[in-house]
């Protein structure tokens, strides 16, 4: 294929030929094919006839209506016959003499207080900007600090001048990732909340999981319907608090906080200077720092910081972990009646309107109903993945992890 038809097909793809719609590359509209008979026109003289005839009669690639981020890749690329749009697009810098990019290491030690905590996000930068096409690590960051103008914003604005605007995504708040339309936002190599509210067990924790531990995940984006969409963004939260929603022995986040020392005006000073370094050929110099920097660490291993730790033991409330260590002190059962917490409950001077939420979130489920266990009707409640079956003959029966006991031995009553 050459001439008129050669150039045709590398500029118009076909994106449903039942609704008659292309993908143009030089304006990235979506057309219909009479758009693209005037544009043969202009090829063919004017030949209306036959420009119509052309491109009636070629065959134009497939090309898949979602953008696929692809790093280091052309706009328009191939793999395995299949035709993607890429959402990447290569980072631009200025033409600036070479500059050492201590400063900015300098900051990062300066705002999260440590060489240590500096060199762990230093590393997963330069992962993420020289590894592109790897699997994303499952790990996401928290930066907090009450106290505003420390740079939090500054930061955010770096990484897209230093990574390339189309790299890093943001969004104002958590809300932002709670809807099906969300996914889209994953499609990058950093997602940043700049205002992050989330709570334990909200919808939002759960989809900030599910979304940092899988790199693609399956959803209804907005008139889009249900499919399944890559999410090769790692997350980084911004917030003016401290976390409480960290998990005992997570291995997921790293949480620091952000804070430059000094007065108001002697930071004032420090952001003018370190501001007129990143335009005056900063970013570029960051740039070429991480796409140079040896990474030896395995930077899906999360280090313990002291902000985390205290996180941790703000998430676990007491109540909670007393149920569960009085759980670990009798494995051998299963089930549980309920006033078996009555002294945990009376210790913490808790009402029985809470005390459901709390054995739920001690991860204890209510059975649907009440069962006869030792003589009596009893309202029982079952450890994770464990179930009551009445089989014939055999009576009720507990069962869990593919063992099978009398309910009446696997259960704690203490003679209630």
């Amino acid at each position: 294929m050459t001439g008129p038809a050669q150039k045709l097909q590398s500029r118009f793809f076909l994106i449903n030929n039942k609704a008659d719609s292309y993908y143009d590359t030089v304006t990235h509209n979506t057309l219909t094919k009479s758009s693209i008979w005037g544009v043969a026109m202009t090829l063919m003289n004017n030949d209306y006839s036959e420009a119509k005839r052309l491109v009636n009669t070629m065959h134009f690639h497939t090309i898949l209506s979602t953008p696929t981020y692809r790093p280091n890749k052309q706009k328009i690329f191939e793999h395995e016959g299949l035709y993607f749009r890429n959402a990447w697009i290569e980072p631009k810098h200025e033409p600036f003499p070479a500059k050492d990019a201590k400063p900015f290491i300098s900051h990062l030690e300066k705002a999260l207080g440590s060489t240590q905590k500096a060199g762990y996000l230093l590393d997963v930068m330069a992962h993420r900007l020289q590894h592109p096409d790897d699997s994303k690590p499952h790990i996401a960051f928290y930066f907090y600090h009450s106290e505003g103008g420390m740079g939090k914003s500054l930061f955010i604005d770096t990484l897209k001048n230093a990574l390339g605007a189309n790299s890093v995504k943001t969004i104002n708040t958590t809300k932002g990732l709670e809807s099906g339309s969300a996914v889209e936002a994953w499609n990058t190599s950093w997602l940043v909340v700049e205002e992050a509210g989330v709570t334990k067990g909200s919808k939002v924790y759960d989809t900030i999981k599910s979304y940092t531990g899988a790199d693609s995940v399956d959803s209804d984006a907005k008139h889009k319907g249900f499919n399944t969409y890559e999410t090769p963004a790692m997350l980084m939260l911004m917030s003016n608090r401290p976390p409480t929603f960290i998990e005992p022995y997570d291995r997921r986040f790293f949480v620091s906080e952000w804070h430059i020392e000094g007065g108001r005006k002697e930071r004032q000073e420090y952001f003018n200077d370190y501001i007129e370094w990143l335009k005056s050929g900063g970013y570029k110099a960051i740039h070429n720092l991480l796409m140079k920097r040896e990474v030896t660490v395995d930077i899906r291993v999360v280090p313990d910081t002291q902000e985390k730790l205290l996180a941790m033991n703000v998430a676990e409330n007491p109540i909670v972990r007393d149920i569960k260590d009085f759980l670990e002190d009798n494995q051998e059962y299963w089930f549980f009646d309920g006033n078996e917490f009555k002294d945990i409950f009376g210790e913490h001077r808790v009402s029985s309107g809470r005390g459901g939420h709390l054995l739920a979130e001690a991860e204890l489920t209510l059975t649907d109903t009440r069962h006869l266990v030792k003589g009596k009707q009893r309202r029982l409640y079952c450890i994770k993945g464990a179930f009551i079956d009445n089989e014939r003959g055999k009576g009720l029966l507990g069962k869990y992890q593919g063992t099978s006991k009398r309910l009446d031995e696997v259960t704690l009553t203490r003679g209630y």
